[in-house]
């Protein structure tokens, strides 16, 4: 990440409604672990770019830039994330080597041509679909959720609305209505009620005063996701101190978000000065599946990138 996001982040859930009368975000458990020993075939090595598959031809370390083989009808961008990691430029090669013909997107296919030239990311940004390392983890943190409310020794409440900068049409509240623990699962609930200058309710959890984690971590919560337009559930880490500057300079790592307009797909992303959608640079990946379905989502923090895990 460039620069890097600061050192501890707190961890947030959250759910936004709009449309229905009511839309409900579980979530089973919530841990955190540190790494207590390092494994092998981890997807980021110290040269930056081990774990990149398909490799003809090495073109040099500097980005990654690579000659990639079995290519025809996939993008750089496609090749990239097969590895946890996003492109930063694509070329058509000439004759199989590293020199270029024909600069492409990063999101381009060309013709039946089976080798482009494609240069990744040195650092894992991506989401896969399982753990590439073998660390050995201690749990460090925990909420099982087994109580009989929000256990306010773990989490505090962000209360307020106006928008906070993304247009959201809830108040977030720390009742009841809106979060509650039962039969070992907390339930955020966005409801279609009205409040302050609000026409819907919800809920926003936050570790930021009682617990951060940084590099050497992995973090993940169980949950379960509504759908439907105007849902933006979502599982994300903030720093505690913006060591870089204001957002997105100090950066933001986004676990899981779901978008209802984006039906049956979760995104994980990662904010910085370099990685935002105002310069139209996006670091991030999706994948397809069942929202409403129990899954674990999580991120591994490490020394030189952070990799997205289902």
């Amino acid at each position: 990440l460039h620069p890097p996001v600061s050192g501890i982040c707190s961890l947030c859930l959250g759910a936004g409604g709009g449309g229905g009368r009511l839309a409900t975000a579980s979530a089973a458990n919530a841990t955190a672990r540190k790494a207590k020993g390092k494994g092998p075939g981890d997807v980021a090595s110290g040269a930056g770019c081990h774990g990149m598959i398909d490799v003809e031809k090495d073109c040099g370390h500097h980005g990654c830039l690579v000659l990639a083989s079995e290519m025809r009808g996939f993008s750089c961008d496609e090749y990239c994330h097969r590895s946890g990691r996003t492109c930063l430029a694509a070329w058509e090669e000439v004759d199989e080597t590293c020199d270029s013909m024909l600069s492409l997107r990063c999101d381009e296919t060309y013709g039946t041509t089976s080798d482009l030239l494609c240069r990744c990311s040195s650092e894992v940004v991506g989401l896969d679909l399982q753990s590439h390392g073998s660390d050995v983890w201690e749990l460090v943190w925990s909420d099982e959720f087994d109580g009989v409310e929000v256990d306010r020794s773990k989490w505090g409440f962000v209360e307020g609305g106006g928008g906070f900068g993304n247009s959201e049409l809830q108040h977030y509240t720390d009742r009841a209505e809106n979060a509650r623990v039962h039969d070992g699962i907390l339930s955020i609930t966005a409801q279609c009620e009205k409040y302050g200058h609000e026409s819907f309710t919800s809920a926003k959890l936050t570790t930021e005063q009682t617990a951060g984690w940084g590099p050497g971590h992995r973090v993940e919560v169980r949950a379960k996701l509504p759908t439907g337009k105007g849902t933006w559930p979502a599982i994300w880490m903030l720093p505690r101190d913006d060591a870089y500057g204001d957002w997105p300079r100090s950066g933001e790592l986004d676990i899981m978000e779901a978008v209802g307009c984006s039906q049956g797909k979760i995104y994980g992303t990662a904010h910085t000065d370099a990685y935002n959608h105002m310069h139209s640079s996006q670091a991030y990946n999706s994948q397809s599946l069942s929202l409403t379905e129990w899954h674990t989502y999580a991120i591994e923090w490490k020394e030189n990138g952070v990799e997205w895990l289902r």
